[in-house]
């Protein structure tokens, strides 16, 4: 496994990434998940999402993983399940209020090991879209979405690692002149900076995930009929066969 680059103290990037560890820590914290909730507390998941979910794709190595709960906002039952695991409950996040987050795994703060729980509620469209996201992403439809997302993270990257080198510089500066040094976060630029691309992906997932579930609906109908009619059929060879009789 290669060495990562940092574009915060706290943050690795792993511009080859370390896919067995990744799937290693999805199965490991998604059984933990799985125990603790119980099924009567989880409609849908625990799923892998987010780029540590896209083969081959570079990135900062937290995992992050999507439960639909049955009951929503979680109940302090829940909240204390998740805290008996090693999850630490943060509330709603940033961009969406039916997508609750939870710390935990295992290892330092954003490095391998480490965890993200996205707790959603019923029937809202947060666990189906961010399992449509991989999955396009992971199919051959979605081969040039995959570059384009891998390209701006990189991009992204060297962006945050000149936007560190800056502060650093800044930072001395105005520690040599008893200044108070700046706190601008070279990882909020990374994100700021793939957020665009994130969003034009997410609806080539929707719309694909959309044209893939009527094609699945079409092809369930004529399966259907074809057992609709070989049970008709094989109900009149039974009757003919028992007329000859």
């Amino acid at each position: 496994m290669e060495d990562p680059i940092y574009i915060s103290p706290t943050t690795p990037f792993y511009t080859t990434q370390p896919r067995e560890l990744l799937r290693a820590v999805y199965a490991s914290e998604s059984a933990r998940l799985a125990s603790a909730l119980g099924p009567a507390g989880i409609l849908m998941g625990p799923a892998h999402i987010g780029s540590s979910a896209i083969a081959g794709m570079p990135g900062t190595p937290v995992v992050d993983i999507a439960v639909q709960l049955a009951s929503f906002p979680p109940s302090d039952e829940v909240i204390g399940a998740l805290a008996n695991n090693g999850y630490t409950y943060k509330g709603a996040s940033p961009h969406d209020e039916a997508d609750h987050w939870c710390m935990g795994g295992t290892g330092k703060p954003g490095h391998l090991g480490r965890t993200v729980v996205h707790l959603s509620k019923p029937g809202s469209n947060f666990y189906g879209d961010a399992v449509a996201y991989v999955e396009f992403c992971n199919s051959d439809e979605g081969k040039e979405s995959r570059s384009a997302y891998a390209e701006v993270k990189l991009e992204g990257l060297r962006l945050a690692v000149e936007k560190q080198q800056e502060q650093e510089q800044e930072q001395e500066s105005e520690r040599s002149n008893s200044g108070s040094p700046r706190h601008d976060s070279a990882h909020v630029h990374y994100k700021i900076h793939k957020h665009k691309v994130v969003s034009q992906v997410l609806e080539k997932a929707k719309q694909w995930n959309l044209t893939r579930n009527a094609t699945r609906g079409t092809r369930t109908e004529k399966l259907d009929k074809l057992d609709n009619w070989s049970s008709r059929q094989n109900a009149s060879t039974a009757l003919s066969a028992r007329d000859c009789t």
